[in-house]
């Protein structure tokens, strides 16, 4: 008897197994895109984007990292993932045109600086259906685009208080120690659409029968020793960053000139400025505005946000799944209506139950771990305060 070749061998397996495989494994792939079409995506995702890049945001992304999860919207899992805008306006602008254009992006956690979020929250509440965004340290009171109409109310939680708050706090209490005249500094080198509004705001309260502002400057000019000394400011206001005031601060003890009181904002409040100092000296005494009190931050520093916006999002996830008919049938209408009968998920219907949950907790109290919290339509936070610190042996320590 003859032997078999192994191209007979090679026709047979191919007729009889390989084949068959190749095309059951094709048919599986297509059959599974097929179902993902209609049924709907596998989960829903959360992105956390900041600035985790920089320096003193380990801990928060560590909290976001590490947070495991149980989370669902009608039957759908919701994960968390975390993107790095490295602090960059444009880059922030990128992630968010890619974030929009996702099946799967449910809500924004971020981008924890007012001018990386500026750039992206357009984009994300000009989705359709818009997505919800929960914004953590951006204190810029008009960072939000202009709504198409009065009665509407985006989507949004604001875990920080505004600038005006921030304003307003830092010139009552200058006000209260005796302040007359002020300098203002605006630092034009980072975050500066925090930066401009905040010190803008400054002035426009400072500017009083009582009280006036004497010079505006930003923190890279240099003033000569006898421009500084005819001046009668006895209150300096700094809005911006912790490298830029540090700058600052060294130029003025350099001049010589007879340091006024300083007062700086929240942009400032971070463990860097005081590990950046000269054994402390440089600062002593220089007061600092924060909307958490100093023990909460020495004690979390701004990982207090990173659980403060987790409890309020499994607040908001819990909401959407308990009513999600309700919320997504609102905006959804009768094509969601259909959809839920044929059991199929939909990424919009997903955000539609989101948004009515953000729309039904706000003016609720809402405990946080730091601090109870409740919201008015356009996502502010109510009865949120700025404190005031003093830098004492190089510790922030509470001066309100």
């Amino acid at each position: 008897m003859p032997g078999i070749s192994w191209k007979t061998i090679w026709q047979n397996l191919n007729k009889w197994f390989i084949g068959p495989l190749f095309t059951a494994a094709i048919g599986t792939l297509l059959i599974a895109r097929i179902i993902a079409i209609f049924i709907g995506p596998a989960y829903y995702s959360v992105y956390v984007v900041g600035p985790f890049s920089q320096a003193g945001m380990s801990d928060v992304l560590d909290k976001f990292n590490r947070k495991e999860n149980s989370w669902s919207i009608d039957g759908v899992y919701v994960n968390m993932q975390v993107q790095d805008d490295q602090g960059d306006p444009a880059a922030a602008q990128r992630i968010a045109a890619d974030l929009a254009g996702r099946k799967d992006t449910l809500l924004i956690i971020g981008h924890f600086q007012s001018t990386s979020s500026k750039q992206a929250l357009p984009l994300y509440l000009d989705a359709k259906p818009p997505i919800p965004v929960i914004m953590t340290t951006e204190t810029t009171t008009n960072i939000l685009p202009a709504p198409p109409n009065p009665a509407t109310h985006y989507p949004v939680f604001r875990l920080s208080p505004t600038d005006d708050v921030q304003a307003r706090a830092a010139f009552n209490f200058a006000r209260k120690h005796g302040a007359k005249t002020f300098w203002v500094v605006k630092d034009d080198l980072a975050n500066t659409t925090y930066s401009s509004y905040l010190a803008d705001k400054f002035m426009e309260l400072a500017q009083t029968r009582d009280t006036s502002v004497e010079l505006e400057t930003s923190p890279t000019l240099v003033l000569p020793s006898s421009t500084l000394n005819q001046l009668s400011n006895d209150w300096i206001f700094f809005a911006g960053s912790w490298r830029s005031a540090l700058l600052f601060i060294r130029q003025m003890h350099a001049s010589k000139f007879k340091l006024a009181n300083i007062l700086l904002s929240d942009g400032c409040a971070t463990q860097d400025l005081l590990d950046a100092s000269i054994e402390g000296k440089e600062l002593e005494n220089v007061y600092v505005t924060y909307p958490l009190d100093a023990k909460t931050f020495n004690e979390n520093h701004y990982s207090a946000y990173a659980d403060d916006s987790l409890a309020l999002l499994a607040k908001v996830i819990d909401e959407a799944n308990s009513d999600f008919y309700n919320g997504a049938a609102e905006y959804g209408g009768l094509a969601y209506r259909i959809r839920s009968l044929a059991g199929i998920h939909r990424i919009g219907d997903a955000r539609n139950a989101v948004i009515h949950a953000i729309h039904s907790l706000r003016e609720e109290k809402m405990h946080l771990p730091h601090g109870d919290a409740s919201f008015n339509r356009d996502g502010v936070r109510l009865r949120a305060k700025f404190y005031v610190w003093r830098i004492q042996n190089n510790k922030f320590v509470d001066a309100s």
